[in-house]
């Protein structure tokens, strides 16, 4: 985050590469500009925010991510540290994340602090987080440059996108 000239927190504009070229898109006049958004309270660390619930530092995606984590319920919301597919947990794109090496780290450390259930920014709720989540941890970052690789990720995202749609679909 960072301070405006009256002295507010704002949200720290995004940053991910995704993300510039939403600025630049925004500057042409074909995109949306990102509105600041103001915060009440910055953090700095690990916090507890209120009983039972944990803000856990999650840099990497963007500066300044957190992950939080509902100790009485077990549930963690986690943004964008993993993606939710039907069967399993995936990465965020490395064009995505502001930071990949850390992104990496983080993804790592969130392991030893996992509970049963994860809600991630893109997804469904996870019932068995902790353990797919070790499972993705394990795994070394695919590369996409083989064939294999390019056709594996069309497929996922082809997925990802369909059942964003269904979503979407239902709330209407």
């Amino acid at each position: 985050c960072r301070r405006d000239a009256a002295g507010r927190w704002l949200l720290r504009e995004p940053v991910g590469r995704s993300h510039r070229s939403r600025r630049l898109l925004a500057r042409i006049g074909r995109a949306r500009a990102l509105p600041e958004v103001p915060i009440d309270v910055a953090l700095s660390g690990e916090a507890e925010l209120a009983p039972g619930l944990l803000a856990v530092p999650a840099p990497g995606h963007t500066p300044g991510s957190y992950c939080y984590v509902d100790t009485a319920r077990g549930v963690a919301f986690v943004g964008d540290l993993v993606i939710s597919h039907r069967r399993h947990l995936s990465r965020a794109l490395r064009a995505a994340n502001a930071n990949d090496a850390a992104y990496e780290r983080t993804l790592a450390a969130f392991v030893t602090r996992a509970p049963a259930i994860g809600c991630a920014g893109h997804g469904t709720p996870v019932h068995d987080f902790a353990a797919q989540l070790t499972e993705l941890a394990r795994q070394p970052r695919r590369r996409v440059t083989s064939p294999l690789g390019v056709a594996r990720r069309v497929v996922r995202l082809f997925r990802f996108a369909r059942m964003l749609t269904a979503v979407r679909r239902r709330r209407e």
